[in-house]
């Protein structure tokens, strides 16, 4: 390999990520002509070789994840955000619960949140942003500040009770 170095465009994928992937970073190495013999050697020789694969297979990962990405979610104790991913922009629905009962980030408090979603201390708003040229950096800075992915299961609730407009 020649002597440059790439930026990452994500993060490192974790140690627990790494192992659940490993039969793919497996398939990685070896369409980079490199064997278990020699990632072993490698491990042991070259940890800037090591660190730029690690990186790259990473990046990799994070690209097809997030090129896979429709739904998110971000909850705390009094606030929900569902956000939907749409060709060139994210609609969002909060539902944000001042001084709520329970918490709203545990079952008990969100099931309050949907029988109880018409009382003044249940405060719903709308959101969209469009996602320019670099959607996927979006996608990736929303999961980086905690939100999930998540099949919209939520999103499609709340835009459901209040018939948001696609």
């Amino acid at each position: 390999m020649g002597f440059f170095y790439l930026i990452m465009c994500y993060t490192r994928l974790t140690k627990e990520q790494f192992e659940a992937l490993h039969q793919e970073f497996a398939l990685f190495l070896a369409a980079q002509s490199i064997d278990a013999n020699q990632w072993n050697k490698l491990k042991q020789e070259d940890d800037g070789q090591v660190s730029l694969l690690l990186d790259q297979f990473s990046d990799l990962v994070w690209d097809e994840s997030l090129s896979k990405v429709r739904y998110l979610e971000q909850w705390s104790p009094n606030q929900h955000l569902s956000i939907k991913k749409h060709k060139d922009h994210l609609t969002s629905i909060i539902v944000t619960v001042e001084n709520p009962p329970y918490p709203i980030d545990e079952e008990k408090g969100w099931q309050w949140v949907l029988q109880n979603i018409q009382e003044n201390k249940v405060e719903i708003h709308r959101g969209r942003k469009d996602l320019g040229t670099d959607p996927k950096r979006i996608l990736f800075a929303l999961i980086k500040a905690g939100a999930v992915i998540t099949k919209g299961e939520n999103y499609k609730r709340l835009a459901k009770l209040f018939k948001t407009q696609e």
